[in-house]
């Protein structure tokens, strides 16, 4: 009976992810949710399955881009250079938590993924700086003055080819200049979306490109002022 209940715990775990895994899998995964799940099974953090660990899949999903928690993380950035409290902080998701109780995850890299640091996944796929890169940067600073082992490129050049050297299809691209359309105006588009005309549609999705190029702007500028030194390097 012991052997027979041994075994069906070694197939529950190779066909079922640890809910820290699974979460860090998702596209997206709201603060209170993540928060309780890690406060519940913290070791999970430290687990590796499959040769991951949870940062290294939140690092190979592309996230949903959610314009909401970039507008929240902005008016609390602006309320912190004018030396005012923020009624409510940014909503960064599992990615805080997974920093927070395993730091030395952003220091690991993936045996699946090229041996990529989390950092230089995330930067491929053009997750943004300011809601999420930041806080594996702040995880592991060293990580971005470390060459891609996959591209051979400094990490300023993997955010700005967003996707190039990933899975990311154009299809992706669409899904995420539409989700971000329909997050516009507080969220009023996405509840008339099939209900807009050709023009107002258009309009939507030209704004909501502006919006992802000055992220993804943001995010190559940063990295560069984390490290200007690869300028240097890329000039030989």
């Amino acid at each position: 009976h012991s052997d027979s209940h041994t075994i069906q715990n070694k197939q529950y775990q190779q066909y079922f992810l640890p809910i820290v895994h699974l979460l860090s899998s998702l596209p997206w995964c709201p603060e209170i949710v993540a928060r309780l799940a890690v406060s519940l099974y913290p070791w999970h953090c430290r687990e590796q399955r499959e040769g991951l660990l949870p940062l290294h899949r939140w690092a190979q999903t592309s996230t949903m881009s959610n314009l909401h928690q970039h507008q929240q993380h902005t008016r609390y950035k602006d309320a912190e250079r004018n030396g005012k409290t923020a009624w409510k902080r940014h909503d960064s998701g599992i990615l805080s938590w997974l920093c927070q109780v395993y730091p030395d995850a952003a220091s690991i890299p993936d045996p699946t993924n090229h041996g990529r640091l989390p950092l230089h996944a995330a930067l491929a796929l053009g997750k943004p700086w300011d809601v999420n890169t930041q806080i594996i940067f702040d995880a592991f600073p060293d990580a971005v003055q470390q060459i891609d082992p996959f591209t051979n490129l400094p990490c300023f050049c993997l955010a700005a080819m967003k996707g190039a050297t990933t899975t990311r299809s154009k299809k992706d691209d669409d899904d995420e200049i539409e989700n971000t359309a329909k997050q516009l105006d507080q969220q009023r588009l996405s509840l008339c979306w099939s209900y807009l005309s050709k023009h107002e549609k258009a309009r939507a999705l030209e704004r909501a490109r502006i919006i992802l190029d000055c992220q993804q702007l943001t995010t190559i500028f940063e990295v560069l002022r984390k490290c200007p030194s690869a300028l240097q390097v890329t000039m030989y």
